[in-house]
């Protein structure tokens, strides 16, 4: 990224509900910066893991790790970034070690099946209503769209750390801990708002895609 590889390039698969997926297709020169990843799909200690929902929709516990939705096993042997909207991959073929250069984002839907078969690494935390604005590929090309316009450009693509410090975003995710938080998945699972009229069903389970913690963009 440091050095300009994705500049210019597209978002060459857009999938209704589904995801966006952008790089070279395969068009790239092959070279040192651009080979393939060993697979990354749980990672066996972390820290900072806020459990929320056992057992979970999806998983067998969900939560978050340090803003990122995730889940883990009930003995906490391993964890793993759950496909919520927003959330950033790594693209590959059939293989698990072949990602390389090609990314994706969580559109629409949640796609949880390919929890712990994909590489996450990323979270959208400002812009989503452009990625909704993407011209979508047609579903009988599996979403790869046939002509590229400016549309789904990439047009200039830096980490942050290189920009300007006054051009740097600043940040704030809610901790899952805070008492709004609380408060809030406390209503969703006990349906206890004034607007329900009908609380047979409480407690409901809690999906963390649905009630994932607050962000603050500045």
């Amino acid at each position: 990224m440091s050095q300009g590889f994705y500049n210019n390039r597209y978002f060459y698969r857009v999938i209704e509900g589904f995801v966006a997926q952008a790089g070279s297709n395969g068009t790239h020169k092959q070279n040192g910066n651009t080979a393939s990843l060993a697979a990354e799909f749980t990672g066996k200690a972390v820290e900072g893991f806020y459990e929320v929902e056992r057992p979970a929709p999806f998983a067998p516990v969900s939560g978050f790790i340090n803003g990122f939705p995730a889940a883990t096993t009930p003995d906490r042997t391993h964890y793993w970034l759950t496909h919520c909207p927003g959330m950033v991959g790594m693209a590959r073929d059939n293989k698990a070690n072949t990602a390389a250069t090609e990314f994706y984002i969580v559109l629409g839907q949640a796609p949880r099946h390919l929890d712990r078969n994909m590489a996450l690494f990323g979270r959208v935390v400002s812009g989503m209503s452009a990625l909704q604005r993407l011209p979508r590929g047609e579903q009988s090309n599996y979403g790869v769209i046939k002509d590229f316009s400016q549309a789904s450009q990439l047009i200039d693509v830096r980490l942050g750390s290189a920009l300007s410090v006054s051009e740097q975003k600043k940040v704030r995710i809610q901790l899952p801990g805070h008492s709004d938080y609380q408060k809030k998945v406390s209503q969703a699972r006990q349906l206890n708002n004034p607007f329900f009229v009908d609380t047979t069903l409480a407690p409901r389970p809690l999906d963390i895609c649905y009630y994932q913690t607050a962000i603050e963009v500045r």
